[in-house]
């Protein structure tokens, strides 16, 4: 009952249950709520964890506990990072958001992670992420990337295209690096950036 105290306690303070086990101030609370939602989801699957009782349940419950916080977190930043995607279209004209995007870090980061959980779902692997087919049509629904190919192009119209996105990648590496001298051995990324300039 003291973690409960201490975990009403946290969420009076910070206005969540979400304890970070990052912050060495809260490991010992962190480390039981990692407990409780091992045990909650043993509780799903059928078994008998006599340990977390229908009346402990009941009482996180009552204090706002979130019993499963990717799929809460994910579904609530889904939306938000739409939101900032939306807006990063209507200023550039396109979906590409560089993995590293200094402007909005978290946006860039979260399209990279977006397209290797699509990309691991096409191969019938287990997506890092929970992407749902609700999710993948919203991001169909404006063009969004899921894959960026930089290919030879045949006509002028691709060769223009392609000249764009490869100005904007450049653009992102200037932001970042504070030069445009980019090493072939970076990453893949910048190899075809490299040739490109």
């Amino acid at each position: 009952d003291t973690q409960v105290e201490a975990l009403r306690q946290f969420k009076k303070i910070y206005g969540h249950t979400r304890v970070s086990q990052r912050k060495s101030a809260n490991l010992e609370l962190a480390k039981w709520v990692k407990k409780v939602r091992e045990k909650y989801k043993r509780v799903l699957r059928g078994f008998n964890v006599p340990t977390l009782s229908e009346e402990r349940i009941t009482q996180l419950n009552e204090i706002g506990f979130v019993w499963i916080v990717r799929s809460a977190n994910f579904n609530v930043n889904f939306d938000q990072h739409l939101a900032d995607l939306l807006e990063f279209q209507r200023e550039h004209g396109h979906t590409r958001v560089p993995h590293v995007y200094p402007k909005n870090p978290k946006l860039g980061r979260w399209c990279h992670h977006i397209k290797l959980s699509y990309k691991k779902l096409e191969q019938g692997e287990k997506p890092m992420l929970k992407l749902k087919q609700e999710h993948i049509d919203k991001l169909n629904e404006i063009n969004f990337q899921w894959k960026i190919r930089f290919l030879v192009a045949t006509n002028k119209d691709e060769n223009q295209d392609n000249f764009y996105v490869q100005l904007e990648k450049l653009k992102a590496f200037k932001e970042i690096h504070g030069h445009c001298n980019i090493k072939k051995h970076c990453n893949t990324d910048d190899d075809n950036l490299a040739c490109w300039v």
